[in-house]
């Protein structure tokens, strides 16, 4: 799926602007879409902005959704395309939706990676130690940058907020007495960790 990029630009620094867009080419780029910027439209930067906005009205009639950046309503041109966006009945994407979304597909796949277990597995109601392990360590991932709500991790992991709640309370008293749990905590980190570096390499 291709996917317009739309923010502000006007009034920013040429750099500030092309590492925003940069960045958000590789959050989409990450969870397998295809990125569409239109600061690699062919114009220069400095060029007029009617010129720019016709071109990134152009490029987005080839696209198949736009993602609006958390910046996008204090810019006119992209108060404009989002609105030809939604006339021509495009999927209209949230960057912080997407980040959010692109968050758990990485601890998801992390906790794979280290425990063999896929999310539907400790997310079902079947009770066993190493899916509680799971949910604790999902658990503290999706909440330890207040990305997620406690509602949200209770909603993907088919449990009560109260139970995510006290996931988030035991984590902590797990990973200091219990040397399995910690030994899984510590590798499901260091892979968020370097799949984040090499995220930012990328960029």
């Amino acid at each position: 799926m291709r996917v317009y990029i739309s923010g502000q630009i006007t009034g920013l620094e040429e750099q500030v602007a092309r590492e925003r867009f940069d960045s958000a080419e590789t959050l989409l780029s990450d969870i397998g879409l295809m990125p569409v910027n239109p600061l690699r439209n062919g114009l220069p930067f400095t060029a007029q902005w009617e010129e720019h906005i016709v071109r990134g009205i152009e490029l987005l009639m080839g696209c198949d959704a736009i993602m609006l950046l958390g910046n996008w309503a204090e810019s006119k041109g992209a108060r404009i395309e989002r609105n030809v966006a939604e006339e021509m009945g495009l999927k209209v994407l949230h960057e912080q939706t997407i980040t959010d979304e692109s968050l758990v597909k990485r601890i998801r796949l992390a906790i794979a990676e280290v425990t063999g277990l896929k999310h539907q597995q400790y997310s079902n109601p079947r009770r066993f130690r190493e899916g509680y392990y799971c949910r604790l360590i999902f658990t503290h991932h999706c909440l330890v940058k207040n990305s997620l709500t406690a509602d949200e991790v209770a909603s993907l992991l088919n449990r009560q907020n109260q139970d995510v709640r006290r996931y988030r309370k035991v984590y902590y008293q797990e990973y200091d007495f219990n040397k399995a749990f910690r030994n899984w905590a510590d590798r499901v980190k260091d892979r968020l960790a370097r799949k984040h570096l090499m995220v930012k390499e990328n960029a």
